[in-house]
Parts: C-alpha cells; sequence; structure tokens
C-alpha cells in the first residue's frame, strides 16, 4: 500500500462501483483514502490519525503508551452538491454548535456500545475459562480415582 494506491469497492448487495485511491500514507502516524468520482460528483474522505495519547499518571509506569486514534469523515461537494448546500441553507438547523452537539451524542452512543459489547465479551471469556477450569479439574480427578483403585 502506498499514496496514490486505487481500487474499487463493488458492494454486493447494491453492485455500484466505488472508485476510490489512497491520498494519504505515513504509517504509523496515518492514513487518508477517498473515493475518485468525477468533478460533478461529491466525494468522501476518512481520515485516520494516530498519536500518543498524553498518559495519565496511573499509566506512567506501563511499558506501552496508549494510542489515541481519530478517524475524520468529510465530504467535499461537486459543483451540484454546493448548490444544493447553499439553496437548502436557510431550512437547514445550522445553529451555533448545534453539528458538533450532534457528532458528541453519536460519538457516546457509539462508546456506550463498545463499553456494552467489553462487558459482555469480558463475561463470556470468564465463563469460558471457568468452564475449561471445571473441565480440567473433571478429567483430573477422575484420572487420578482411576490410579488409586487400579
Amino acid at each position: 500500500m502506498q499514496e496514490g494506491s486505487v481500487w474499487r469497492f463493488t458492494p454486493t448487495h447494491r453492485g455500484r462501483v466505488t472508485p476510490v485511491r489512497m491520498a494519504h500514507y505515513a504509517p504509523p502516524d496515518g492514513f487518508a483514502w477517498e473515493t475518485t468520482y468525477s468533478g460533478w460528483r461529491d466525494n468522501l474522505r476518512w481520515e485516520i490519525v494516530c498519536a500518543e495519547s498524553p498518559r495519565e499518571p496511573q499509566q506512567e509506569q506501563q511499558e506501552h503508551p496508549a494510542t489515541c486514534v481519530t478517524m475524520t469523515i468529510r465530504q467535499e461537494p461537486g459543483p451540484f452538491g454546493w448548490l444544493v448546500l447553499l439553496a437548502s441553507a436557510p431550512f437547514m438547523r445550522f445553529r451555533a454548535g448545534w453539528l458538533e452537539r450532534r457528532a458528541n451524542r453519536a460519538l457516546e452512543r457509539a462508546r456506550q456500545t463498545l463499553i456494552a459489547y467489553n462487558e459482555v465479551y469480558a463475561e463470556r471469556t470468564a465463563q469460558r475459562k471457568q468452564r475449561r477450569e471445571q473441565t480440567t479439574r473433571r478429567k483430573g480427578s477422575h484420572k487420578a480415582g482411576r490410579r488409586a483403585s487400579g
């Protein structure tokens, strides 16, 4: 993978091809890819940035630093997209901070989903570990009983 690489996404449910190119590639700092539709169509750009997270006092003794991963999705409107935005501006809710509040709510919902998933995953992992230990104990006691009687 390198900057300037191109590929196509073809979702199976729609069958429509999406042309994409790697716009920026600088591991381990981050990368960006974008759609490459013609000038008349809107394009999207996805950017991933990885940076060392500021350390909390309790993290000082950890061997590996925490990483902060930021994903930004930008819409780059084509000429028609700009006209639609200008025409619809009076009808949209462009109050101060509206978009930021909406993005923060979406982020909070995603965070809550991840926390719930991690709790379920941890619980299932603990159950599996407990079952394995019980099975191991049973097998061990069965063998020990056999040895004692034989």
